[in-house]
């Protein structure tokens, strides 16, 4: 049992750790949230495609689709160098949120193929805001670098050495 605990015991304090600081707890919900909404998208879009013609049309899609947010992908990280970051940030979730749910809405209302890639498209775009502006703000909402660290081991969970090295900080007072 103590075995057990010694493993299970450092991430829990780093995760209590950064519950202890709300913005942080916020920040790590919304690239949470990010983080599984991106490939959940992919995930219906591709299927969607397969049944629509098969691992051609998958193909064609997924490059349709990506082509241009990989194309804008610089432009959209570099909006937090010019903008407020939090601002960037704030939209840039937003804007994955609508983007991301007009495109259900349309495959749910059986629009046409077209309709749906290019609102694909055009939420993919949306994508490209969030990790580089995330992971440049992030730094910023911490009060301490002992926060820094574990929320970096919270993020980076199944790094267990991360998170005991993290939680081994005392907690700021």
């Amino acid at each position: 049992m103590n075995r057990l605990l010694s493993h299970v015991g450092p991430p829990l304090r780093a995760l209590q750790a950064v519950l202890r600081n709300g913005r942080i707890t916020r920040m790590q919900l919304a690239f949470l949230l990010f983080n599984v909404a991106e490939p959940a998208m992919w995930v219906a879009i591709f299927v969607y495609a397969f049944d629509q013609g098969g691992t051609q049309e998958v193909g064609v899609v997924s490059i349709l689709v990506l082509v241009p947010a990989g194309v804008l992908a610089p432009v959209a990280a570099a909006l937090g160098d010019r903008f407020r970051r939090e601002l960037v940030v704030r939209f840039g979730y937003l804007a994955q949120s609508v983007t991301t749910g007009i495109t259900a809405a349309a495959l749910l209302a059986g629009a046409t193929p077209a309709v749906v890639y290019v609102l694909a498209a055009i939420a993919a775009i949306t994508y490209t805001t969030g990790r580089p502006n995330h992971h440049a703000l992030t730094p910023r909402v911490r009060n301490a670098p002992r926060s820094n660290a574990a929320a970096a081991a919270v993020k980076t969970a199944p790094a267990p050495a991360s998170a005991r090295a993290a939680a081994r900080i005392p907690p700021a007072v």
